[in-house]
């Protein structure tokens, strides 16, 4: 996806905050640096767009979605209410849903491409799209692809036991 998509989306995310008085903050490239140093991981360069344009939000949504300042972003290794496995060692987790329901993360690949995915408490990762601007296209779309995560689990009690 072309940087001027990923603008437009994100104009339209910023729109969609300022209704629900989420207030808007920026990065600078050299936080973004010092982020991705302090973590040891380098973000993909739309999401480096992104956080130079908007920093996440500082409190959840109307829905429940919480996408995470840039500051927040942390390996799903070091999130305890998620269970680290191999699989889902250098997912980097970006936002949340009902606080803490489940996440969504990004799983980076060697190539420089990565996935966005639906992330349960047990450390499943459940694609969802390989752009960013999608993901939020979906957000702001209410798309049922956000929440459809109970394939992970055995069971609904399952998911809810954790």
């Amino acid at each position: 996806m072309e940087v001027i998509e990923n603008l437009a989306v994100v104009e339209s995310l910023v729109a969609y905050w300022e209704k629900q008085n989420i207030p808007v903050f920026q990065n600078s490239i050299e936080e973004i640096e010092r982020i991705e140093a302090e973590k040891a991981v380098v973000l993909p360069d739309d999401f480096k767009e992104f956080y130079l344009e908007v920093n996440g939000m500082n409190k959840a949504d109307n829905k429940g979605f919480l996408v995470y300042p840039l500051q927040k972003v942390a390996l799903a290794k070091k999130i305890a209410q998620i269970a680290s496995t191999k699989k889902n060692a250098g997912i980097l987790i970006f936002a949340e849903y009902m606080h803490k329901t489940w996440w969504y993360g990004i799983q980076l690949k060697e190539n420089g491409d990565y996935t966005i995915g639906l992330v349960s408490k047990k450390g499943a990762f459940k694609p969802i799209t390989n752009f960013l601007a999608e993901f939020v296209d979906l957000y702001l779309e209410d798309s049922s692809k956000l929440y459809d995560c109970f394939e992970l689990y055995n069971s609904y009690e399952d998911h809810m036991i954790l």
